[in-house]
């Protein structure tokens, strides 16, 4: 004969992964990610960065950047120190490359400030020169307003955002029936295993008692019942045990009527009961073998790291 201990608590180890949240696309133009074709062969557009403490520091990099990069490629050399002189200098950006016979037309810029830092950086599109024998016809365009790619990536991140949504409703449900079955046989589970333990457990333990005591009351009742079957008993003997019957009894349905509603409760707050997010432990009802004689019935708790 199989010997089966009532209780065992087993600490079982398990890793966790929560679901990670998209990252929702910072705004660029459509210029910063790919660089726009020329509307004629007498210029290039060109995409230059700078960064700095401020806005304006960032930006004169940037168009620094520009002059000196075609100056180079057009066979204009020029000193650094001078464009950036001219640059910090405030100098119209039409001027300096007139005076430095570098033709530049600034088309838009794009600028972001670092949360942690505070510093800038400033992304600016300029039309440049495409060789130093030819003087660039620059075309008016309408590109910094473009942002095609940002719509597709936002539009992306936002069905991304629905799907998670729609996954974490159907977890939810699944979870909640779950809860709701295990409340089903073992009062109190369900709210267990959504780490409401002490709500849980004292919902057990008030079930088991308010049956064990209906049952109890119940047997006591039954007992005085036969006890006025006797036919030796007098009136008042009588009166007496029919009085502590219909009490014992009474108390007996109050304790079933007390345990049926506390069993209602239990199921509604098995699957309504919201689960604790932080929550990194959980316990259910588990069973294994001991040796070759025996089986241990208890409650497993898995611990989330």
């Amino acid at each position: 004969m199989r010997k089966i201990p009532f209780f065992v608590l087993l600490v079982l180890f398990a890793t966790s992964a929560s679901a990670q949240q998209p990252k929702k696309p910072e705004y660029r133009p459509d210029w910063f990610y790919n660089t726009p074709h020329p509307g004629n062969a007498t210029y290039l557009y060109v995409v230059e960065h700078g960064e700095g403490a401020t806005k304006r520091e960032a930006l004169n990099q940037a168009i620094a950047r520009v002059f000196q990069s075609t100056a180079n490629r057009i066979g204009q050399f020029v000193s650094t120190d001078e464009i950036n002189r001219a640059v910090q200098a405030g100098t119209d950006y039409s001027v300096i490359g007139r005076n430095m016979k570098v033709p530049i037309n600034k088309v838009c810029e794009f600028a972001f400030q670092d949360e942690k830092s505070y510093a800038w950086t400033v992304y600016v599109l300029c039309q440049v020169a495409k060789s130093g024998s030819v003087i660039p016809e620059f075309d008016d365009c309408d590109l910094c307003n473009a942002h095609t790619i940002f719509d597709k990536n936002m539009m992306y991140y936002k069905e991304q955002l629905a799907q998670q949504k729609i996954n974490a409703r159907k977890a939810k449900n699944k979870e909640n029936a779950i809860s709701l079955v295990e409340s089903v046989f073992v009062p109190g589970l369900g709210q267990i295993m959504k780490g409401h333990v002490t709500e849980g457990t004292f919902t057990l333990i008030g079930e088991v008692g308010l049956l064990t005591g209906g049952i109890a009351t119940y047997a006591v009742a039954k007992n005085k019942l036969e006890l006025l079957k006797a036919e030796d008993l007098d009136y008042a003997s009588f009166n007496q045990l029919k009085k502590e019957y219909n009490g014992l009894r009474a108390g007996s349905y109050i304790m079933y009527v007390t345990a049926g509603a506390l069993y209602a409760f239990n199921l509604y707050r098995a699957y309504f009961a919201p689960s604790y997010k932080h929550r990194n432990y959980a316990f259910y009802p588990t069973v294994i073998s001991v040796d070759n004689q025996q089986l241990a019935l208890g409650m497993g708790m898995s611990i989330n790291f």
